[in-house]
């Protein structure tokens, strides 16, 4: 069953997040177990949409109503442990397993490793983990919160899947969020999901308006334009774009610098492709246009091989004119971010070399790949700026 548009009705819950009444009724609906949705929900969204915050509301909502909060969040770096996701989540249980049959507990002591012996099934160590929720529950209703779950370790993914498709019914209640970008994910039976939207320009408008009233409004419009409803990218990107430091609209950059969250989050997925692709991908956000995708001096024969590769990863998409354009503009950002002044330098040459007929486009360039002072290239601004005086 999916929950894609249920929850709508009544008050939301009063924690100021912009934009996402519904998901906070669905949210309120799932704990209360008012809308026969099995006790269960799983967001899925792109990084920075607001999974997490949701997640921190619907612990407060839970602790609202006198539940207990059980949370663990999957990590890269424990991806190949095998329980670890499991363990963060059921440790604050630990004194419960006594109470547990013989069985279940030793299933459970064993796979969280606090006990030695043989691996048990993962079908015991399932019912054991579902049997402890249950327990706990008896004494106080809980919600069992798990973030980033594309992250967990298989076999902790395995067991909470299962526990989640059974809580129908029970003083237990599982929520987590799913990362939807990079590689598709294993299907982990019918949980009740909602794929999150991004903020419409409105939205965006408000949330600025609320979190920087001081905000420029050329300064405004830019980042509405480039966060594309992005919640995380419009709280973070004003850190990087003063007013006072860019006083005009046609003084902000051609593509805006990102704080060092943003840019954890954006390059993940560019700085595991190889460098050739990587190079590829500078090229195309420093031109801005892709004219310079047509020229096979600039982007070399393997070219389709690599777009390839970017367009697998999500990263870029071919639009409706048959162009590439990066999937959100923030990641043009990151590629360029992640790049070094010297691969940025290079890339500006080569753009500029395929620019001889547009000299203002090939001036602006052959700027940016000077290391400094430069007579010849400071003359070709000189000529550009007199013609555009002209016009």
């Amino acid at each position: 069953m999916s929950a894609e548009h249920l929850g709508t009705e009544g008050q939301g819950v009063a924690t100021g997040l912009t934009g996402r009444s519904s998901e906070l009724d669905l949210i309120r609906a799932v704990i209360d177990d008012t809308a026969r949705l099995g006790g269960s929900l799983t967001l899925f969204g792109d990084p920075g949409v607001g999974k997490s915050a949701l997640l921190d509301a619907a612990a407060d909502l839970a602790g609202a109503r006198g539940m207990r909060t059980l949370r663990a969040a999957g990590a890269q770096f424990e991806a190949n442990i095998a329980f670890a996701g499991l363990n963060q989540l059921l440790v604050p249980l630990v004194p419960l397993f006594a109470e547990l049959g013989p069985d279940h507990e030793s299933a459970l002591r064993v796979a969280l490793g606090f006990g030695e012996g043989a691996t048990p099934s993962r079908i015991l160590i399932s019912t054991a983990a579902l049997s402890l929720l249950l327990l706990a529950a008896e004494e106080q209703p809980l919600v069992a919160i798990i973030d980033d779950a594309q992250w967990l370790d298989d076999a902790s993914a395995d067991v909470l899947s299962f526990v989640a498709r059974r809580v129908a019914g029970t003083r237990v209640r599982v929520l987590s969020t799913v990362r939807t970008t990079g590689e598709p994910l294993r299907a982990r039976g019918d949980v009740n999901s909602l794929t999150m939207r991004s903020l419409d320009d409105a939205e965006s408008e408000a949330l600025l308006l609320a979190r920087y009233p001081d905000l420029a409004e050329h300064v405004r419009r830019r980042i509405v334009s480039e966060a594309q409803g992005n919640p995380l990218a419009l709280v973070e990107l004003p850190a990087t774009l003063a007013s006072d430091r860019y006083p005009t609209a046609d003084m902000l950059p051609a593509v805006l610098p990102l704080t060092e969250r943003l840019t954890r989050i954006f390059t993940a997925r560019i700085a595991a492709l190889a460098p050739e692709t990587r190079d590829l991908l500078l090229l195309l956000a420093l031109d801005g246009s892709g004219q310079a995708l047509s020229a096979e001096s600039v982007v070399g024969p393997d070219a389709a091989d690599h777009f390839d590769i970017a367009e697998r990863e999500r990263i870029i998409v071919v639009d409706s004119r048959h162009s590439i354009v990066f999937r959100h503009p923030l990641v043009r950002s990151a590629v360029v971010e992640l790049a070094r002044p010297e691969q940025r330098r290079k890339a500006h040459r080569a753009l500029a070399g395929c620019r001889r007929a547009d000299p203002g486009r090939r001036a602006w360039h052959l700027a940016d790949a000077s290391f400094g002072p430069d007579e010849e290239v400071a003359t070709l601004l000189q000529n550009e700026a007199i013609q555009a005086l002209k016009r």
